[in-house]
């Protein structure tokens, strides 16, 4: 017998009484010249199912009791599970669909729901360190606003008998207006003004009040996302269930 994906009919189903471990299961056949022999070699992950009951996961073995016909051959307690073990049951390879029928269980999504919830924590803790914790601060200090003022106005401090001209006021203005711009974080054009930072200086991650608590939760998030990728192959592994 060649085990694949598809399902294949199995020998009559029968309970061993000696030689068959719980999640081991022989095959037997009748061979050309009369012997009764394994037909299916030792060691395969495989699945024995019918309409009605839980698939069964097991290994192959292709030694074990002496048997005198041919059958498929389950320890007591593997054999209990199937509720008609005369009815019509069939083997296939175990395959990653086996781990997505778990996981699509009720028993499964339980499960998995914490572990969901701690990835949608991480990534919301690290979106918000990315794009709020980090971004420039739109607040501008009061010494630079007095700053740009004193600037914009030097021209007309000059003495009566020699008025600054209208056009350098104005540019200081413009210039003045950019500089505050570039302060809140806008697209605009690099300002040099004497004496004044016209660039926006974000404040470090780390060095923002809500970033202990943005971290602390970002950790946590990670934390149990890994805890519950390392329990995914406890829950949902070959031989493995959820509930």
């Amino acid at each position: 017998m060649i085990i694949t994906n598809e399902p294949e009919p199995v020998p009559a189903v029968h309970p061993a009484r000696s030689g068959v471990s719980t999640g081991r299961v022989l095959i037997a056949e009748l061979s050309p010249d009369g012997r009764i022999i394994s037909a299916v070699a030792g060691d395969r992950k495989v699945v024995l199912e019918n309409q009605r009951d839980t698939p069964l996961e097991l290994r192959t073995i292709s030694t074990g009791p002496r048997v005198t016909a041919p059958g498929t051959y389950l320890a007591p307690d593997d054999f209990a599970k199937f509720t008609s073990p005369s009815a019509k049951i069939t083997v296939r390879a175990y395959t990653w669909r086996d781990t997505v029928r778990k996981v699509k269980s009720r028993a499964g999504i339980y499960t998995l729901w914490p572990t969901a919830m701690a990835i949608v924590g991480a990534l919301g803790s690290l979106g918000f360190l990315l794009f709020v914790v980090a971004s420039p601060a739109a607040t501008i200090s009061t010494e630079t606003a007095e700053a740009l003022v004193a600037w914009v106005q030097q021209p007309t401090e000059q003495s009566a008998a020699n008025p600054p001209p209208n056009l350098e006021v104005q540019q200081r203005t413009e210039l003045a207006a950019q500089c505050l711009a570039s302060l809140r974080g806008e697209p605009v054009p690099r300002v040099e003004i004497p004496g004044i930072q016209c660039a926006a200086n974000p404040t470090p991650v780390w060095r923002t009040p809500l970033a202990a608590g943005t971290f602390a939760a970002l950790l946590a998030g990670v934390g149990g996302a890994i805890a519950g990728l390392l329990l995914l192959e406890k829950s949902f592994g070959f031989q493995k269930s959820p509930e």
